[in-house]
């Protein structure tokens, strides 16, 4: 089932909780909200359908707290930083998340609300994303092991044709929106097909930062445009060669019109 089909079951309660969400975040300049995330211990990846001696599981441990965005970046928002960016058909919203996002753009963003908010902005790092997702979770998805609730809290199999207004299904567990579908999110990692190999070849890893160079960067969750659950998974991880223009799919939808971003906000 669809999440525009699922759509209808929850919608009772849902203002209720985001109210609740909303009342306890931080609140930026740009109306932003951000979750306090608390330091922790986790196993890191990966998919049951992607194991591989490469993608191994690791503990990791994130020493320090942070403030998660509660959504992905709006439309709205980015345009304080960048003016006159033409309106996407797939996300043609004011609260529709910015897409068609460069990973250089994304890195800007953060700067440039660096420095308006005066404390740093930066993009997470994949194991502070993975975290976050889980909420807690073990299994494949932050709800549990089972997809067929996933549409109740994703946007993915092409369910309304396009990127979706942000927050508008269920969060997870920790108050944190459309984590695994709606866009893809660029986290601050170059990839590595083993680096997974090496982190759990290193026991526990503290504040893992991904490799120190490489020629793609990181995507986290899945999209709207996803036909497989699992591509919308916690622990699904996708490269983009930083040169690649190509199509994602034959549908006429660029693959960037499904790239998007959230932030990570520290101190206080």
């Amino acid at each position: 089932m669809q999440a525009s089909q699922e759509l209808g079951t929850i919608s009772n309660d849902h203002h209720e909780l985001r109210g609740t969400i909303w009342d306890a975040a931080r609140v930026n300049t740009l109306g932003q909200r951000f979750v306090f995330i608390e330091p922790g211990t986790f196993s890191m990846g990966p998919d049951r359908h992607r194991s591989t001696e490469l993608a191994i599981a690791h503990k990791v441990t994130l020493s320090k707290p942070f403030f998660m965005a509660a959504t992905e970046v709006t439309n709205a928002e980015f345009a304080v930083f960048r003016e006159n960016v033409p309106a996407s058909p797939y996300s043609p919203d004011p609260d529709s998340p910015a897409v068609n996002v460069t990973w250089r753009d994304a890195v800007a963003f953060c700067e440039f609300l660096s420095e308006r908010e005066g404390v740093r902005y930066r993009l997470p790092t994949e194991a502070e994303w993975e975290y976050a997702c889980r909420a807690g979770s073990t299994h494949n998805w932050s709800h549990g092991r089972f997809r067929i609730r996933l549409g109740q809290y994703a946007w993915y199999k092409d369910a309304v044709g396009r990127a979706s207004r942000v927050a508008q299904l269920k969060p997870n567990a920790w108050g944190l929106y459309d984590m695994q579908g709606n866009v893809m999110e660029w986290v601050s990692d170059w990839w590595s097909h083993s680096y997974y190999k090496e982190c759990a070849s290193s026991g526990i890893v503290t504040d893992p930062a991904g490799p120190a160079f490489g020629t793609s960067h990181v995507l986290r969750s899945g999209c709207w445009l996803s036909d497989n659950a699992l591509a919308c998974s916690c622990t699904a991880r996708f490269p983009l060669p930083i040169f690649d223009k190509k199509p994602f799919t034959d549908q006429k939808t660029g693959f960037r019109e499904t790239v998007g971003f959230r932030v990570v906000r520290e101190g206080n």
